[in-house]
């Protein structure tokens, strides 16, 4: 089977793993690049959930595996969405969608609120908001909401959804992941993603909780394959904010913990094919896994000589372990402006805070060779 991969970067270690293209004009080049390339299948990840035009392009050239275009689009109605998890009895934040003929919403001051774009990913998009100045945004090109900041800690759930002989869609919960947003330790800036560690820190309500919430997305909206739900934890309550339709970046933690692919279970279970869940499931027995974006804190120049040293930490570490200790590395000569993601590290230890330091000090030694 031939694989090739189409991105924004083509990062080194994509174009050692299979054929690469580096989109220029996102999202739109994505559909010739298809048309050029002719795949029997094709598999959507980033932001493109955001882009149901563009996947629909896709779908009536070849099959498209995973969420199609009408389920983005009903995912796109967030103010639905949120509408039925509260009908649902489930905890959603205070949410506020604008309307064209208001040009201030009246939200209360005591609370703290985000302002979030409607197709925000990967936390881009996503800001603090102060009630006052709030008037001045309604000039803005992009569609936004208000929604209440809750203080907790971020979560995701990762799910892979089936579906029956009837067509109804049925969610298996897979595992959790705490959430890095903003993290400063890696030069994240506002609330951008900067990584996941797989836990096992909530509660057998909170973990049914998520089942619950997890099977009524998938058979309200009809999905199919790999997903997540993003929430905060505040205490012993969960407040959910987020569907994400398609493969994550935390889901490839779940190959570093079991013998089985996650792609694998995402293939079969988008051709219908039968899955078995049970070597996915994340347990509380299993070592712990995280991994952590690093941004550039300045401009800077990839060296032959860190990139070389990069290669050779990974050549180590995947005789010990079969797995990378960083990923998404930028060729040799790249150019990075400050705030940009240089690359990816990961660490496993037998605690979420041991992975959290290790991930720390991975970060640090990265760093201080970028510049030799």
């Amino acid at each position: 089977m031939k694989i090739v991969a189409a991105d924004l970067f083509s990062d080194a270690d994509t174009q050692q793993a299979c054929s690469a293209i580096q989109i220029r004009d996102y999202p739109n080049e994505f559909v010739s690049v298809m048309e050029r390339i002719k795949p029997d299948y094709v598999v959507y990840s980033g932001g493109l959930e955001n882009h149901d035009e563009v996947i629909e392009a896709i779908e009536q050239k070849t099959t498209v595996l995973g969420n199609g275009s009408e389920v983005l689009k009903k995912l796109q109605d967030k103010a639905k969405l949120f509408e039925l998890l509260n009908e649902m009895g489930f905890a959603v934040p205070k949410s506020h969608f604008m309307n064209p003929n208001i040009r201030k919403p009246n939200l209360p001051c005591e609370n703290r609120w985000l302002r979030k774009n409607i197709k925000s990913c990967g936390g881009l998009g996503v800001y603090s908001a102060d009630p006052p100045a709030l008037g001045s945004l309604q000039s803005e090109k992009d569609a936004y909401y208000f929604q209440e900041q809750i203080g907790g800690e971020s979560y995701s759930a990762i799910f892979v959804a089936t579906k029956d002989k009837t067509g109804k869609s049925n969610s298996h919960w897979l595992g959790t992941t705490i959430q890095l947003t903003g993290d400063r330790r890696f030069n994240a800036a506002g609330f951008l993603y900067t990584g996941s560690i797989f836990s096992n820190q909530l509660t057998s309500s909170q973990n049914t909780q998520l089942a619950s919430v997890g099977q009524l997305i998938a058979e309200r909206f009809g999905m199919i394959g790999l997903f997540n739900i993003d929430f905060i934890k505040r205490d012993e309550q969960i407040f959910f904010i987020e569907v994400n339709p398609r493969f994550s970046a935390s889901m490839e933690l779940l190959d570093r913990a079991m013998d089985a692919r996650i792609f694998d279970l995402h293939r079969k279970a988008c051709l219908g094919k039968d899955i078995d869940i049970s070597k996915h499931a994340y347990t509380a027995n299993l070592k712990r896994f995280g991994k952590a974006v690093c941004y550039a804190d300045q401009d800077c120049m990839v060296t032959q000589r860190f990139f070389d040293y990069v290669n050779c930490q990974n050549a180590s570490a995947i005789k010990q372990s079969e797995f990378p200790i960083v990923a998404d590395i930028p060729p040799a000569n790249t150019k990075i402006k400050m705030g940009q993601p240089v690359l990816t590290v990961f660490a496993s230890d037998k605690s979420e805070i041991g992975v959290d330091e290790k991930l720390v000090r991975a970060a640090t030694m990265f760093a201080s060779r970028l510049n030799d």
